[in-house]
């Protein structure tokens, strides 16, 4: 189909006061889709990450002040404490160092110990930990002594059960203890660089301080530190 061009002509003169406009709208909004929105969602996504990097360097600086403000004698100190109480293996050697020393201050002697690499049943299976069931003779004056004893230890244990059975001599008994052990893995993520630090809580500084008293009253009933007295004979004490 052929258009006269006389025809169009007379189109265009008739409609050119809406076929400019129309022209300039359509253009309007072709470069605004084509050019002017995507530079703006630019200078915008630009914009946020400038505040994203602004806010990360200001939590960094804070952080930097606060790891530079700390005691790190206090620090280490509570590492140390934390670590004994909760390592981040089994440490058989640390928690059968503790049950020794408790069992001589109590006046036991033991004669043999068992590892099952489970928890006793009733414990959460997610908990990591293992037993101990230690067979022990001693009095019966001091065995709630004991107990108590391994209850508040410097390493985090919990009696999970004991049997008593009289020895063959004077006042003397056979205890079975099963003690539950715990540690605690290292964290497989320590966080982003732009976190801020955790604070220790006045509930934590008293646990710390607890375990902390109860490692020197052991200390002081062994007359040397518990490490050393964990290193002397076998480096495995149950071979």
């Amino acid at each position: 189909m052929e258009f006269d061009k006389e025809e169009i002509l007379k189109f265009y003169t008739q409609n050119k006061l809406v076929i400019f406009p129309a022209l300039v709208i359509i253009s309007s909004l072709l470069i605004m889709i084509l050019v002017v929105y995507p530079t703006l969602s630019g200078l915008l996504s630009s914009n946020q990450k400038l505040n994203d990097l602004h806010n990360k360097s200001q939590v960094l600086t804070a952080k930097a002040a606060e790891l530079a403000s700390l005691n790190q004698t206090e620090l280490n100190n509570n590492l140390r404490v934390s670590t004994s109480a909760l390592p981040t293996d089994q440490d058989y050697a640390s928690a059968f160092g503790t049950i020794q020393s408790l069992s001589a201050m109590s006046a036991y002697s033991i004669t043999s110990v068992q590892i099952v690499p489970n928890l006793p049943a009733g414990f959460p299976s997610k908990i990591p930990g293992f037993t101990l069931k230690v067979e022990m003779l001693g009095s019966r004056a001091t065995l709630n002594t004991f107990l108590s004893a391994l209850e508040s230890s410097p390493r985090v244990m919990k009696v999970a059960g004991f049997e008593v059975n009289p020895a063959k001599t004077g006042n003397t008994i056979n205890v079975v203890v099963n003690i539950a052990v715990f540690y605690s893995p290292s964290p497989r993520s320590l966080g982003s660089a732009d976190v801020p630090l955790p604070s220790i809580t006045s509930e934590d500084k008293a646990v710390i301080a607890n375990l902390a008293k109860a490692n020197t009253i052991i200390n002081q009933g062994l007359g040397e530190p518990l490490e050393t007295y964990v290193s002397k004979g076998k480096s495995d004490p149950f071979n």
